[in-house]
């Protein structure tokens, strides 16, 4: 008995040395593969050669977004405040693509330079929610080929499960405070990069000490600003407390505010005019289709992303108007001249725009698809000789209102 003992004892040790030996190599296979994809994400990084990643970065994979990601390709910001993007341009974007522009003088002597011309480190966000801040920073960042690690409760709390599946002994007793440590150590290797943080209010008190920690950190060397172009952007809908654990004085504050009149048409129009384009490509398709097929001409879909009516030109050519108004930053309320002439059409956009305030850009997507679905009828069998026009809004908006009120009552 004592030697069959042994025995097992010897062939339990060698299957678990095996099994060890099998996760170190699966381990290092992935942190490979993960450092390659990675790496093709990451088209400006200034850092030549191959990138190298540890186990917590490795499990940052999927905060990662690059411009040709399939979210930052197929985002759409319809509206935005253009002062709001004037100074994220000229804040953010250019000081990391141009680190030269700072100058040497600003950096050396931060008291008697303006805010605007210190380093990015910390950029605070703030505004009512769903006003676009987040999307209108990943706007930015894809049109300018810029990386963003992306990061909120649910991916730093997904990547802290991660590590510790993998055996990365630091966030067993970090609290998730190594995985942010890691997302730091991540965007300095992806520089330029922004670290766009949504929400940090929700985190746990381990993570926001982090965050504090290395905002502080990079703060204090700005002189190193060219060699760690790394930019957190903090997006709130309240005023950071000065007691939260991640409070650190923000130099660079840029509020966001509800929509304008001319912005809700712009955000209406650009809307519509996704829908537009989408019904004329299926068009197109189809007719190739039945061109190399030789079918007979089908009915019109139905009220789907791709199929449904058109809107109406004399109501696109008014919310043409908005939305060159809301690009020269007008003012809520001023004149617009009607399109076409059309001076009782154009009062009526306007009058049904005012309706609107208050509200955000889910708000108009959703009174788009909505008046798209009463334009179709209930079939779409007529959805090709019946154009989207106002009346469609306007009860689109009566159905909004109706759903608010029912669920204000449960």
């Amino acid at each position: 008995m004592p030697a069959n003992d042994s025995r097992a004892d010897v062939w339990l040790m060698v299957a678990l040395g095996g099994l060890v030996l099998w996760r170190r190599r699966c381990l290092s296979t992935q942190l490979r593969e993960s450092a390659e994809r990675i790496a093709l994400k990451a088209t400006q990084r200034a850092a030549a050669g191959p990138l190298t990643l540890t186990t917590e970065e490795m499990c940052l994979e999927s905060c990662v977004k690059s411009p040709g990601d399939w979210e930052l390709e197929h985002l759409q910001v319809f509206g935005a405040d253009p002062a709001v993007v004037e100074r994220l341009d000229s804040e953010v974007v250019r000081a990391l693509q141009q680190p030269e522009l700072l100058g040497r003088l600003g950096l050396q002597h931060l008291a008697l330079c303006d805010a605007h011309m210190q380093p990015p480190y910390l950029v605070l966000l703030q505004g009512p929610a769903r006003t676009g801040k987040k999307s209108m920073v990943l706007e930015l960042a894809r049109t300018n080929g810029i990386t963003v690690l992306h990061l909120d409760k649910h991916s730093l709390e997904a990547a802290h499960k991660a590590a510790c599946c993998w055996g990365a002994l630091g966030s067993w007793w970090s609290g998730g405070g190594s995985v942010v440590a890691a997302a730091f150590s991540l965007a300095k290797k992806l520089q330029p990069c922004i670290i766009l943080l949504d929400n940090p209010l929700g985190l746990p008190a381990a993570m926001l000490a982090v965050i504090r920690a290395e905002v502080k950190r990079l703060r204090a060397a700005p002189h190193n600003w060219s060699q760690e172009r790394v930019s957190v952007v903090m997006t709130s809908s309240a005023s950071l407390p000065p007691q939260l654990p991640a409070y650190v004085p923000a130099c660079h504050r840029i509020r966001v505010a509800l929509p304008t009149t001319q912005q809700l048409g712009a955000m209406l129009h650009g809307f519509l005019r996704l829908m537009q384009a989408a019904y004329q490509q299926q068009q197109q398709q189809q007719q190739r289709q039945r061109q190399q097929q030789r079918q007979p001409h089908p009915k019109a879909g139905g009220a789907l992303l791709g199929g449904g009516p058109t809107p109406q030109p004399q109501l696109m050519a008014a919310l043409a108007n908005y939305e060159d108004a809301a690009a020269r930053g007008g003012v809520a309320g001023g004149p617009l001249v009607p399109a076409g002439g059309d001076g009782g059409f154009g009062a009526e956009v306007h009058q049904y725009l005012q309706s609107l305030q208050g509200r955000t850009a889910p708000h108009v997507r959703w009174l788009a698809l909505r008046a798209r679905l009463r334009a179709a009828g209930a079939d779409g069998a007529e959805a090709q000789f019946q154009p989207l026009t106002l009346a469609h809004l306007r009860a689109a908006l009566q159905d909004l209102l109706a759903e608010e009120h029912l669920q204000q009552r449960s």
